[in-house]
């Protein structure tokens, strides 16, 4: 499957971002660039990307500029839950080397532990000649670990354990004495990371100069072992960050195919919008609640009474992954809204509006999911506990549009590794692709 190739290759948003361009290029896709004039009077396959993390695209129907176009968003997110490294990412506890973190988002910070983990991420860099430039990197090897504490000395561990998140979860990188390292610079903990940066950089060929400097980096732990099929038949996707990369993937997917198949001919302005910083809030200049995807529309639609009237008239899908029914945990969910993994797309609905669905949009996209003979489930959280969002709720309100939020059901959402459905994935793409030439 392209999925577990895609998701593989995909072990932080920006590399995520990366191979989303790739797909897209292949199938004749033309990049823009948000500091240049956009020439878009003929019809066309486009995208754009913000700072390496967030990408828009579209299919153009090239509509004359006093025209409504017909317009159909899906939006996701890039990012998930993970640990980053700090400003400061090397330090010594008890003569070993250890990585220094933060938390991103809401892991499950136990599924973390006792996994081969390695390093990707964004750095950014000047190179001989003193050009900033800014480039991917992944170690792909397994390079630290973080190891349980012995039930022998922790033997209430079973009964509940909750690590505390500043001593407790520093990756192990090394066995380095410590006697006369902190007084060398050559061996500091600064000096040993970024001499291990440079290292990958060459070794990545992404410069071949020896004398680049670093400046800063945004890099991620994430587990080596692959995404793969699992469960009776292999009807399960195992892996990491399939919270939210099923959706981008899907869409990424149904957009280049719906551009193939159904769009050479169509008046329908096709959009794919994948944000990252969702799981912290969206509220950054490439998150959902920026200006990304009003400055691109804008763009298209230049006139502002047609902007409006497009606006009344555009469709969403909001895509995020939901909560499956969990046989060993029924009592957690509401039990006549608890999805069944395989048993169909599930519809989030939320009456304070942490999800974007409504009698409006429920009723085109059941429409939709009829008329393609996709199934449908429906989650809602129990009224004793809070509920989640999503970019749904964002990018509707700042632009009035008809939205609904859906996904894929999920286990152990915001695990290390997550379990979703294969046949409800399929559904995501094929809706997707429908939703993109309907016109109800």
């Amino acid at each position: 499957m392209d999925i577990l190739e895609d998701i593989n290759s995909s072990p932080s948003p920006y590399h995520a971002v990366e191979t989303q361009v790739k797909i897209l290029k292949e199938h004749g896709f033309k990049q823009l660039n948000e500091k240049d004039d956009w020439d878009l009077s003929s019809s066309g396959r486009y995208f754009v990307v913000r700072d390496f993390s967030s990408l828009i695209a579209f299919v153009n129907p090239g509509k004359n500029s006093g025209e409504i176009p017909h317009i159909r968003i899906g939006g996701a997110h890039t990012d998930s839950p993970t640990l980053k490294l700090k400003s400061k990412p090397l330090k010594f506890k008890k003569e070993m080397l250890v990585w220094d973190i933060e938390i991103y988002g809401s892991p499950i910070i136990t599924t973390w532990f006792d996994r081969d983990l390695s390093l990707a991420g964004l750095v950014g860099y000047l190179d001989g000649s003193g050009e900033i430039r800014h480039t991917l990197v992944n170690f792909k090897n397994a390079i630290t670990r973080i190891p349980h504490l012995a039930i022998h000395l922790n033997r209430e561990v079973n009964k509940g354990y909750a690590p505390n998140l500043h001593e407790e979860i520093n990756p192990i990188f090394g066995l380095i004495n410590k006697k006369g390292v902190e007084t060398s610079a050559d061996n500091s903990p600064d000096i040993i990371f970024k001499s291990l940066l440079k290292k990958q950089l060459l070794e990545n060929k992404n410069d071949q100069q020896n004398d680049i400097q670093i400046l800063d980096w945004d890099l991620s732990f994430y587990d080596v072992q692959p995404t793969i099929l699992s469960g009776l038949d292999k009807q399960w996707i195992v892996g990491a960050r399939l919270d939210n990369l099923l959706s981008c993937f899907a869409g990424t997917r149904a957009l280049v195919d719906y551009a193939q198949k159904g769009g050479k001919n169509s008046d329908t302005l096709a959009i794919l919008a994948c944000f990252d910083h969702e799981e912290v809030g969206s509220v950054s200049s490439v998150g959902a609640d920026s200006n990304f995807a009003e400055s691109v529309l804008r763009r298209v639609v230049p006139d502002q009474k047609n902007f409006d009237r497009a606006m009344a008239q555009t469709r969403m899908l909001s895509v995020d992954n939901a909560h499956a029914c969990h046989p060993n945990f029924p009592s957690k969910q509401d039990e006549s809204h608890c999805p069944a993994l395989g048993g169909g797309l599930v519809i989030k609905r939320n009456n304070s509006r942490r999800y974007t669905t409504d009698v409006i949009s429920g009723s085109w996209f059941k429409a939709l999911c009829l008329q393609e003979g996709i199934k449908t489930e429906y989650f809602s959280m129990r009224a004793d506990m809070p509920c989640g969002s999503t970019i749904g709720p964002m990018l509707s309100s700042k632009l009035g549009l008809s939205s609904i939020d859906i996904g894929v059901p999920t286990w152990a959402m915001h695990s290390i590794r997550e379990t979703a459905g294969v046949n409800d994935f399929k559904d995501l793409y094929k809706v997707w692709k429908a939703f993109y030439g309907s016109q109800k």
